[in-house]
């Protein structure tokens, strides 16, 4: 399909809205699902995006935040219970440095085309210090791909510092498997990802 599956655009105020249960697959040169501002002025509110599978768009599978107009659009927005995978681009993007997003219980997997520098499973373009809470994720990178990306460096602090990062050599090993949140099975902290030094597939362990 075309073009953006489902579509928070503003041109004015969207607030409360609930957008769960769907299966979004293989969205052809746009998005899964992207809340955006056209004009000076729009709010996007309260969203909550959950229970998805959104999987194969030919760019991001979720963008959050951006616009046309001259102000930043989002407000509180709370990602969680989602399967995002396998998107060209990034899989999940965040670009508002005003906006609070909380991000919880999903697992991202094999996001981002193998061997580009500039696409990950999430990549946090814009955000304000402390505004994005990432916790109890599961995420996943293939062979040359990215776990996270963020610009500009160094990445803005996340709250809480730490997540479940696996790559797919490291789940290959005996007695080494793809968890469901919550789990005891636990990989690299965010932390440890951004060190340059760290080898986040050696750390994953019972």
């Amino acid at each position: 399909m075309n073009g953006v599956a489902l579509y928070l655009q503003g041109f004015g105020t969207n607030r409360d809205i609930d957008i769960g249960w769907n299966q979004i697959q293989d969205q052809h040169g746009s998005r899964g699902i992207q809340v955006y501002g056209h004009a000076d002025g729009d709010r996007i509110d309260d969203v909550r995006i959950h229970d998805n599978q959104v999987s194969g768009s030919e760019l991001n599978n979720i963008v959050l935040g951006g616009s046309d107009g001259a102000t930043e659009v989002l407000g509180t927005i709370h990602v969680f219970n989602n399967l995002i995978v396998g998107a060209g681009d990034s899989g999940l993007r965040i670009n508002d440095p005003q906006g609070t997003v909380f991000i919880q219980n999903n697992v991202l997997y094999g996001n981002g085309t193998p061997g580009y520098s500039d696409r990950a499973q999430l990549y946090i373009q814009r955000a304000g210090t402390g505004a994005i809470t990432l916790r109890n994720n599961i995420i996943v990178a293939g062979l040359d791909q990215s776990y996270s990306l963020s610009r500009p460096r160094p990445a803005p602090p996340l709250s809480p510092p730490a997540t479940t990062w696996f790559s797919v050599p490291t789940l290959a090993r005996p007695g080494c498997r793809l968890p469901q949140p919550g789990s005891a099975l636990r990989g690299c902290r965010l932390d440890e990802l951004q060190d340059p030094g760290a080898e986040p597939g050696d750390r994953c362990r019972r």
